[in-house]
């Protein structure tokens, strides 16, 4: 008898679907102005190291289309993340800089945010994405 509830718990569990607490993220890309390279889009989970020094906890790399794209993230836990985009005309995989170090290429952050003379903070880019898939719009500019 003990065999048998083991087994019938053990299937009930395996019905369970395993991502139940996971929703989608539909990221929609605006002001792209060429189709010339690739769009390196980074889902970003803290702010320690935002946004240059913290590893995506996600991310795509797309080819460019105009005007605007839409990528979708399947799968995210639940939380808090700061989604940043940039225009990677020569796909060096990298955002390129003048010698003051400005982005020569556009980037953008969720919630259109913006630093002056430096990146916008992390909670000011910060979307919570809970257990209902979201989809969020940015522009990307220089």
């Amino acid at each position: 008898m003990y065999n048998r509830s083991l087994i019938l718990a053990g299937l009930i569990l395996l019905a369970v679907p395993v991502n139940t607490f996971a929703a989608n993220l539909s990221v929609n890309i605006k002001g792209i102005k060429s189709t010339e390279g690739n769009i390196v889009i980074g889902v970003l989970d803290g702010a320690r190291g935002f946004p240059s020094k913290r590893k995506p906890y996600t991310g795509q790399i797309v080819k460019s289309e105009v005007p605007d794209l839409k990528v979708i993230f399947n799968d995210l836990k639940p939380g808090k993340y700061a989604i940043v985009a940039f225009h990677d005309i020569d796909t060096s995989g990298k955002i390129n800089r003048n010698f003051i170090g400005f982005p020569t290429e556009a980037y953008g952050f969720s919630n259109d945010a913006r630093g002056k003379l430096a990146p916008p903070e992390f909670e000011e880019a910060a979307i919570e994405l809970g257990q209902e898939n979201l989809e969020i719009t940015f522009t990307i500019s220089k």
